[in-house]
Formats: C-alpha cells, structure tokens, sequence
C-alpha cells in the first residue's frame, strides 16, 4: 500500500523547539543528572552496572521522525522546500507533560494552520511506527538458530577427556666444545625428553661476568681478619650447557642431574666453582671435575687472589725448639709463602765456619763456651727463596731453659756476607716462675729484613768491674777483669797530694824533670827554674786494698782519670807520670775532649797528671 507523504511548512521557532526537546531526551535517557549552582551546571556520574539496556522513548517529550523525501526527491540545501510542499512534524504534548513558558502561543498558531486534523497526524504516526516494528527482523533462539546451521552444541564443543600420563625415562647425554667434553646423567624425575640435544659453549660477556660475581660471593664467605681473596682479571674460563626438545625449546630439568667432565684442562692455581643459584666451590678429584645435583648452572673455574689484610704467623716446630715470624701486608710476601728452618749441627764444617766467625766478632770479651746454635732461616714461594720488603719478628723458643748470670749472657747474631753481625735481641721466659725471677730464660727473640744464617750464643763474658773515687774536682776509675783475680771486697783508694805538703813538692820536681829528660834536656841543673807559677800538676795516691790489706792486680787494668780543672787549652800538653820506683815514668795516654785521661796500669802508687813545664 502505498503511503501518502504530507509536507507541511513548519515555522523556525518550531524547529529550535524540537530541537529543545531532543537534547533533553538525550541527557535524561543517558542517566545524568545536573544541577545549577551559580550559574555554573554541575553533573554527577551515576555508575550502573555493565548490561544491555533497552531505552523506551518517554511519552513526555515525543518526537515525530522527520518525513524524508523519496530517492528523486532533493529539496534544497538551506533546508527550504520547493513551493507548495510543507513537512508535518507535530508533537502532541499529553497532560502530564509541562510546556516551557513562552511556546504556549507557539504552539496555538502553528495549530491554526494545520489542514489536516489531529486525529489523521495521530493515525499516520502508529502508521509509522507499524512500519518500524515491521523492519526489524524476528531474533530466533540460539538453540534454534544452531539447529537451523545443521550443527549443534555439543557437536561443534565436545568435552575433552584427561590427558594419558607420559611416561619419563632415565638417559645420559654427552657435549663437547674445545678443550672441554662433557657426559650428563639425568634420572626419569628430570623429565627429560628421549630426543633432547645437549649443547655446550664458552661463556662470554654478560654470562661470564654473571658466573665471576657468583664466585666472588662465595670466595667473600671464606675470608678472615688475616686474608682477603679476590677473583682475578685473567685465567679465568666458565662454560654453559643447554638442552633443547625437538621443536627447540629450551628444557630445565625437573629434578637434579649429575654432570661428569671428562675432559677438561684444569690449571693447578685455579679454584673450580658451580655458579647460579646452587653455586658453590667445586672439587677436582684425580684430575676429574664432578658435579652432582646438577641443574643445568654455568661452572668452571677462577683464579682467586690471597691479599693478605693482618699480621701472618708462621711455626716451625722441631724437636727441642720452635722458630716463629711474624709479618704484616707491608713485607710483600706473596700468599703462598712458607717459611722454612734447618738448624746446622755441630761437628760439620759449616758449623765450625760459623762458631769460628762469631768468635771473632765477639773478640776477647768472651771465652768459655755454655750455648751456640745456628739457624738457617729462610722463606720460600713458588719454590724461590723470596726476601721481606720490611721487618719480621722472628722468636726462637727452646725447649730446655737457660740460666743467666751476670756473667753469663745471651747474644743473637747474623751471619750473611761471610761476616758474623750482633743484632739487638730481647730475651723472655714463658716460664711464670722464670718470669718472676728473670734467672732463666727459653726465648730469644729479634727482627731482620733479610734471611740467612742466625745463632742464638751464651759465652762466658769477662765482666770489667769498677772501682771509683770522687773527689771535688776529680773522678779515678779502675776497670778490670777475671783474669786480675782481684776479690769480691776489693775496693779502690785515692789521696790526692795537695800543694804545700812535702810529698807533693817531691813529686812535683821529680815530674818536671822526668818530663823535660824525656825532651833531651837532661843537663838541668836547677828544676826550679822551669817551674812557673803557671805549671798545672796533680798527684793521686792510688791503691786496690782487701780490707787493711793493700793488694795489687795480676794483670793490667784500666784506669781512667776526670779532671774538671784541666785547662782545655792545654790539654794536648797533659803527662802521665807514674811512681813506681826512684825515677817516675811516663805513660802512654789517651786524653780526650772532656779532660778524661786513660792509661794502662798493671800496679799502683803515685800517678801524676802534670803539663810541659815552661824553661825560665
């Protein structure tokens, strides 16, 4: 049936209106709400929840659909229609409906207009919307529209069952690369499969470093307050194995593996380590790397570094003595180093070349003999003898005590050079009663920076013991030792002869002449002459007496005279006058800045200290 189409010319405040009516249609239909406030329109979200909504057109605020011009049919671009064509677009606004001020009248003039009466524009709309309803398609069941398809539900999905388990097995699998070979051993729990490829490589850049810093972890483990280890920058080589199915994916096994290198060129300054999450320090044993609980880690191996931090003690322990050294970072020592002892026993030659250089660096001060022995002391790296770049302390410690006198003491020397050297040495007891009483001792202990031949002397030492007398203006001593055999109470006597006394005017001429014979003036008639009141003479009674005995020395001794009024200009001019007999005589002296004149005296009188007497 064909529809008539009516245009009817529609006004432009009718249009605006409609256009009113559709826009707030559209803000009321999508769920906003909006309120004025100040002129200023707030809208508030309103949250629903996620589904199909169908949207009914309120009655309110009806619409008709504007009539559109049939294919032929183009009305112009400005929206006027050709003359004599009016569109029909009315809105019928029921009771409830509240009409907005100032389009009441609108709506009276348009209606004056119309033609065609309300109850045909009713009618042609349920028209209208008859023909709406009748171009959307009937929406079948989807069980139906399935059925419709020739394929059904449960045809097109079928459920699908439990997977048949897979059954593992147990294999071995080998890799080689250069310079390495390997043979890994999976049990059935890895889940390994029978057509795996095992792969092998170098491990390089960003992986070797990953597997150094593995290593240097577990090295940091191992370090203490003397040593601190480092991996080195060289001689260092890691490896990676992967396994790949068929399809080549990679596989990580889901149980432990053991892995056996069969060959592998192991350095033997290296240490051998697993790295990745089960890292840790592997062990070669006969020249086999192997590893167990294996999960597919990098391993190899890494040159570690000992730097040593604190003080090294090393001990040499013998049968009745021990050797210690100690050293700090200072002395250079590489990490490696031992310190190695052998004592030189006696009756051998080079024990004899030893005793006989010792003997004469000590000189006559020693004789008899209570303790010599020698030490060849020595440190050894990389099987070289290597020298401290700074002193160690060296403590040799014996089993058996040694007693000490005064008499009786204990000397440290160093052979090197083919010279024997004292060196400064402290001696100690471990001993808690040797401690207290200081009359034994065990250890013998110095320092050195260099390493040969050390030995460790006790000698009987002749011990010059010193008689003094002081006066105002002098000081006597007499220095002497065993071989004087001069008692215990001995005890030495000095008178000074003061002038004015008989004995000093004696001894005072007999000086002068003796002193001026001695010049080849021996033709002196009056000694009276040449003495001026300027001459510079004293005279000292020297005597060693035992109690009320006067006793004198079986050997020479020394003695030595301080003078503090010696004039200081002449004394390069200062005699030594001794008198032992008749005739005084004149001693060989030594007389040195301080006024101190030293001479050799094998008996004891009047000695004279006097300068050369000036002829008149």
């Amino acid at each position: 049936m064909k529809r008539k189409r009516v245009f009817r010319r529609t006004g432009t405040k009718r249009r605006i209106l409609s256009f009113l009516f559709a826009f707030v249609w559209l803000f009321y239909a999508s769920g906003i709400t909006s309120y004025a406030e100040d002129n200023i329109i707030y809208s508030e979200p309103v949250t629903a929840p996620i589904q199909t909504i169908e949207t009914l057109q309120p009655e309110e605020a009806e619409v008709d659909p504007l009539e559109l011009p049939e294919a032929d049919e183009k009305p112009a671009e400005s929206g006027i229609l050709p003359e004599g064509e009016t569109t029909e677009i009315e809105t019928e606004p029921t009771a409830e409906e509240s009409v907005p001020e100032g389009t009441e009248e609108l709506q009276e003039e348009n209606t004056c207009d119309e033609e065609t009466p309300i109850a045909d524009e009713t009618a042609d709309k349920a028209e209208l919307a008859g023909d709406s309803e009748a171009i959307q398609p009937e929406e079948k069941p989807e069980e139906q529209q399935d059925t419709a398809a020739g394929v059904s539900v449960a045809e097109e999905a079928p459920t699908a069952g439990p997977e048949p388990e897979r059954t593992w097995y147990a294999g071995s699998l080998t890799a080689e690369t250069e310079g390495c070979a390997v043979r890994m051993d999976y049990p059935a729990e890895a889940h390994i499969d029978e057509n795996a490829i095992l792969s092998l490589e170098t491990a390089k850049g960003a992986e070797l470093y990953t597997a150094l810093k593995s290593a240097a972890r577990l090295i940091r483990n191992e370090e203490n307050e003397t040593w601190e280890k480092q991996v080195a920058e060289e001689n260092n080589l890691f490896y990676i194995l992967k396994l790949i199915d068929p399809e080549g994916n990679e596989i990580l096994p889901a149980a432990g593996m053991s892995l056996i290198c069969e060959q592998m060129n192991i350095p033997d300054d290296v240490t051998c380590f697993l790295a990745g999450s089960n890292a840790r320090i592997l062990e070669v044993q006969d020249g086999t790397l192997s590893v167990s609980d294996y999960r597919m880690e990098p391993f190899g191996y890494a040159t570690v570094d000992r730097i040593q931090i604190g003080t090294v003690t090393q001990e040499f322990q013998a049968v009745d003595y021990l050797v210690t050294a100690a050293y700090g970072p200072e002395a250079g020592f590489p990490s490696d180093t031992e310190m190695k002892v052998r004592e030189i026993l006696p009756d051998t030659p080079e024990y004899a070349l030893y005793s006989g250089m010792t003997e004469e660096t000590l000189g006559e001060e020693w004789s008899e003999i209570t303790l010599e022995r020698y030490f060849d002391i020595s440190f050894v790296s990389d099987g070289k003898e290597v020298e401290p770049q700074a002193k160690v302390d060296v403590q040799i410690i014996f089993k058996n005590v040694i007693e000490l006198t005064e008499e009786h003491d204990v000397q440290a020397v160093h052979i090197e050079n083919n010279e024997a050297k004292v060196i400064e040495s402290e001696t100690d007891s471990n001993e808690d009663a040797a401690k207290r009483s200081g009359e034994v001792i065990d250890t013998v202990a110095f320092t050195s920076d260099s390493f040969s031949v050390f030995g460790v002397v006790q000698r009987t030492k002749i011990v010059q013991k010193v008689l003094a007398a002081d006066g105002n203006t002098y000081v006597v001593n007499v220095t002497y030792g065993q071989e004087s055999c001069l008692p215990a109470d001995a005890e030495l006597v000095v008178t000074e002869l003061l002038p004015g006394e008989d004995r000093y005017e004696e001894c005072l001429k007999k000086a002068v002449h003796a002193v001026l014979n001695e010049s080849a003036e021996s033709n002196i008639t009056d000694i009276d002459a040449y003495i001026s009141d300027e001459q510079y003479a004293r005279f000292f009674d020297i005597e060693i007496r035992s109690g009320d005995d006067k006793i004198e020395p079986e050997s020479s001794v020394s003695v030595a005279i301080q003078l503090t009024d010696a004039p200081e200009e002449q004394l390069e001019e200062l005699k030594v006058v001794h008198f032992a007999g008749d005739d005084p005589d004149i001693l060989n002296a030594e007389i040195d800045a301080d006024a101190e004149i030293r001479f050799v005296a094998d008996s004891f009188s009047v000695y004279g200290v006097i300068t050369e007497p000036n002829g008149q």
